[in-house]
């Protein structure tokens, strides 16, 4: 028996585990239920994907106002929702992401178009499962020294308001998205972070 295909995005902070999390569960599926697993990302899940995450993660982003970064955001979530997602769907795969049409919101949330594009890629097919990881901004700067010490405090500075304030938006979606976000405990072991999400998949995507 195989689980239901569907489309599983693991969204959050810098250095909370996504990419771990993403490599976990992709080994379990594959080694419990034999099934195809496809991973891709956002931005740059695609050849032209990849050619946008240049310019919104660049340093040409600082050139270009809020707006015009979501519409980006927006064309390369449509991109890959065409290219890879409904393809993999199709032949019975499970989709994981490493975030989402939802990332979109969360770095681009003072853009005035940011809800209806979100609205415009969700019409194509919404994210079926969300995951969320996050922890304290102390805790993302321990990781992320870990493996960039040459970093200083006059950064971190900056960053902490920017790393609250991801963390209060996505909170603020997990409170009005109960139905398909789940919030993870960042704090313990990788193995129960691992379980927890598991137990997740299983409950949402096994066939009845």
């Amino acid at each position: 028996m195989k689980l239901k295909p569907a489309l599983i995005a693991f969204e959050g902070t810098e250095c909370a585990g996504k990419t771990t999390a993403i490599q976990n569960v992709k080994e379990w599926i594959e080694t419990t239920y034999g099934q195809e697993v496809v991973v891709t990302r956002a931005p740059g899940g695609t050849p032209v994907g990849m050619k946008i995450r240049h310019i919104v993660t660049g340093n040409a982003h600082s050139e270009i106002s809020p707006s015009v970064n979501a519409m980006l955001f927006a064309a390369d979530w449509r991109n890959t929702l065409e290219q890879v997602v409904l393809p993999a769907l199709a032949r019975g795969a499970i989709v994981l992401t490493d975030r989402c049409n939802l990332t979109c919101w969360i770095y681009q949330y003072k853009a005035p178009e940011i809800g209806k594009l979100m609205e415009f890629n969700n019409k194509v097919k919404p994210v079926d499962t969300t995951f969320i990881l996050t922890t304290p901004f102390d805790v993302f700067v321990q990781r992320r020294d870990a493996r960039d010490a040459s970093l200083n405090n006059a950064r971190d500075y900056i960053e902490r308001e920017v790393h609250d304030g991801m963390v209060e938006r996505y909170m603020q979606y997990a409170d009005t998205h109960t139905r398909n976000a789940v919030m993870v405990d960042c704090l313990q072991p990788v193995e129960d972070i691992t379980k927890d999400i598991i137990r997740v998949i299983k409950d949402r995507c096994s066939s009845k």
